[in-house]
């Protein structure tokens, strides 16, 4: 990471590149600052981080969390995980990881070289400033093992969408290298008079014929600058993030109820582990992805700052319903928020098992659907003028 540093100076307008490291250092900036951008290298952008996957994790934070609960010192049991991995990655991942806690230096900048998702960056940097990490690593591998049954149960909707999809997108570019060539052919030398179908079918096979590779070439380029773009506007992220948040079709609603289910998973979490509410709403920022969610949270945060009362800083923010605004508004009355925020985790956690339990029977028939128009297509594009071949010959 770079950053370009704009600047006055003698009346003079200049830019300075600095490196992550020289933008650190003290007295390393000029003088009349006017503006200061980190700027993304390709050479960055493109460079091969260590992986350490999730289930890795888990099964880290699963060891640890049994080590410290046998009272085995927090020094003492990552030793323990480091001398008993033989995988290398890990083994570097975890030395990297104990130095960090043993002098409190920044997890993010300790742990950039590994490919590691920046939630769980995150809840390790909440460990991290806890002070106590034996009752927050148990946390930190509940929520991670949550994480990984929601995602398995996405995967598992759209595993035999996307491998009946692929088949037939095979069966396809098959159809158009070897079987529909041979018919235009055929058609063309009898002269016949070819149907709208019988057109759109030969005009997509040449098509994919001939401009197949520049067609992909120019929407990597294009999708490529998308993601350029998106990556250096926060104004531009949040509107796609509000795009996914509300105005998707069935896919925002099991987005935002995944959302609501994690928040409050976290915040119920947090709340177990002695934390006050203010801080709790203040660390669970910290694991949202989403800039619009993450907004409308920070509303929230600011409106409970100000003196106002939780359901009203809640209502304010117009994404919760009505009944979970009656717990929060029963919870705050009785002071048994941790009691309600498990109740409303687990009224999300359901709601999003029926959603996606919905839009799996829903998406099987769209596709076949989808397929079947396909089909139809094709056979009417080929097997018709066959049809009317054979009248001709019988007359």
């Amino acid at each position: 990471m770079k950053y370009k540093v704009k600047y006055q100076e003698k009346g003079k307008i200049k830019t300075l590149l600095l490196t992550e490291d020289e933008y650190l250092e003290e007295n390393s900036l000029p003088l009349n600052i006017i503006s200061i951008k980190k700027t993304i290298e390709l050479s960055t952008l493109f460079s091969s981080k260590k992986r350490v996957s999730k289930r890795a994790l888990i099964n880290i934070l699963n060891e640890l969390n049994l080590m410290l609960e046998a009272n085995i010192l927090f020094d003492d049991a990552f030793e323990i995980l480091i001398d008993s991995n033989k995988d290398k990655t890990i083994k570097d991942f975890l030395l990297k990881l104990k130095y960090s806690f043993s002098n409190h230096l920044d997890l993010e900048q300790s742990l950039k070289e590994f490919r590691v998702d920046s939630f769980v960056i995150s809840l390790f940097k909440i460990i991290q400033n806890s002070g106590e990490p034996k009752r927050h690593i148990k946390t930190l591998y509940e929520i991670l093992k949550e994480e990984d049954e929601v995602k398995k149960q996405i995967k598992k909707v759209f595993a035999y969408p996307l491998i009946l999809v692929s088949s037939f997108l095979f069966a396809l570019i098959g159809i158009f290298n070897f079987v529909v060539p041979k018919f235009e052919n055929m058609f063309l030398q009898n002269d016949m008079k070819l149907s709208f179908a019988t057109k759109s079918l030969f005009l997509v096979k040449n098509i994919f014929e001939n401009y197949l590779l520049f067609i992909i070439v120019i929407l990597s380029l294009v999708l490529f600058f998308i993601y350029l773009i998106y990556s250096k506007s926060e104004k531009i992220k949040f509107f796609v993030h509000r795009i996914i948040f509300e105005k998707l079709f069935i896919v925002s609603k099991i987005y935002k109820l995944r959302i609501m289910y994690r928040f409050f998973y976290i915040v119920n979490s947090l709340l177990q582990g002695r934390y006050e509410f203010h801080e709790t709403i203040i660390k669970s920022k910290t694991l949202i992805n989403n800039k619009y969610f993450l907004d409308k949270i920070t509303r929230i945060d600011s409106s409970v700052k100000s003196g106002k009362s939780i359901y009203h800083s809640f209502k304010k923010s117009d994404i919760f319903d009505e009944l979970v605004l009656n717990i929060i508004r029963t919870a705050e009355i009785s002071n048994s928020l941790e009691k309600t925020s498990y109740e409303i985790r687990t009224i999300y956690k359901k709601r999003f098992n029926e959603k996606v339990e919905i839009f799996s029977i829903l998406i099987e028939p769209i596709f076949f659907i989808l397929i079947m128009l396909l089909i139809v297509w094709i056979i009417m594009a080929i097997f018709v003028p066959l049809w009317s071949i054979g009248d001709i010959l019988k007359i």
